[in-house]
């Protein structure tokens, strides 16, 4: 009872030191299984605390999906005391029929088919019900434990988001009302670049005016040598090279349109940004706005001169005529500055 595991005749002395050794290592063996057993205690305490402290529900179940601990959250998020639910099946206490009180089959839930299969399953979109028969909206993630190849059970971690839900409703009705705000605005912006457009297209008129009589002129000049040049009709190389002058000059012309009509010509709501070379856009739209920014500020007496510093190719994805819209008005702005 004092604690003595062994004795020592006098007559047999030499049993003395192989006794203390062994009693020795029995002596430090205690104090191992002593100080282990504590360190297991202490880590259950802390993991008890936890579970209890975490700020969601969570849940162990056994092989056959019956609840073998909950935490007191969990037990509070579903109305329950923790030791009610210690036994019970946790589908068909917490999950048994969907919102809509459709009954949940067995062989549908994501948590029985965790000890199914063996694989972890997360949801949003399902309910608990809780000891009140009010349902729950439930996060969840279900995740197996194995002992070697055999599924001994689950544990289950789950939270009310109906905060959540209520939040992304709210925020869903913000959106739709901004949508619509935008929607608004995007309209008013679309009738501001228009009459925008229309201005710079007004402005840009006598310009192209100007180049298309340009092109014109050459064209009736040529063709009025030919028809009052008699001697010129005879002779065909004149002939040839009067009519690639006029061919020229009316190929002029012909681009002239073409800039005026890609530059008013909208851009059709199915049509896709394409790669554009930028500096090239920006060459086109000096040329086609010289008549405004040289011709124009000649006849008030002034000098303007534009310096590119541009790189030989600049791709972006964009669209080509609303770029040049943009940047024409950029180019008559600074005429009136």
């Amino acid at each position: 009872k004092a604690g003595a595991d062994d004795s020592i005749m006098k007559h047999n002395l030499t049993r003395l030191v192989p006794t203390v050794e062994r009693e020795l290592r029995e002596a430090a063996a205690r104090r191992q299984r002593r100080h282990a057993e504590l360190e297991l205690e202490q880590c259950r305490r802390r993991t008890e605390s936890i579970l209890e402290g975490a700020g969601e529900g969570i849940c162990g179940l056994d092989a056959k999906g019956v609840i073998n601990f909950i935490n007191p959250l969990g037990a509070k998020l579903v109305g329950w005391n923790a030791d009610e639910l210690i036994g019970k099946s946790l589908h068909e206490t917490l999950h048994y029929s969907h919102a809509n009180r459709t009954p949940f089959a067995k062989q549908n839930c994501s948590i029985c088919a965790t000890l199914r299969d063996g694989s972890a399953h997360w949801m949003d979109e399902e309910v608990f019900w809780r000891k009140d028969g009010s349902a729950m909206p439930v996060e969840y993630t279900c995740v197996p434990m194995h002992e070697g190849t055999t599924i001994v059970g689950a544990v289950l971690t789950f939270r009310d988001t109906t905060e959540r839900k209520h939040s992304e409703e709210v925020l869903r009705e913000a959106n739709r009302r901004l949508e619509c705000s935008l929607a608004e605005l995007h309209q008013a912006q679309q009738k501001i670049l228009e009459q925008e457009r229309l201005l710079a297209l007004g402005r840009m008129a006598g310009g192209v005016a100007h180049d298309f009589n340009d092109s014109l002129s050459r064209i009736l000049g040529f063709g009025e040598l030919l028809l009052t040049s008699p001697d010129r009709l005879r002779n065909a190389e004149a002939v040839r090279e009067h009519l690639k002058m006029i061919n020229t000059a009316a190929r002029d012309a012909t681009r002239v349109v073409r800039r005026l009509h890609e530059f008013y010509r909208p851009r059709r709501d199915t049509e896709l940004f394409k790669p554009v070379n930028l500096s090239a856009i920006i060459e086109r739209t000096i040329s086609l706005t010289e008549p405004q920014w040289k011709s124009g500020a000649q006849v008030k007496g002034l000098t303007i001169r534009i310096q590119t510093e541009l790189q030989p190719k600049v791709t972006v994805f964009a669209d080509e005529a609303e770029l040049r819209d943009a940047f024409t008005n950029l180019v008559f702005n600074a005429v009136d500055a």
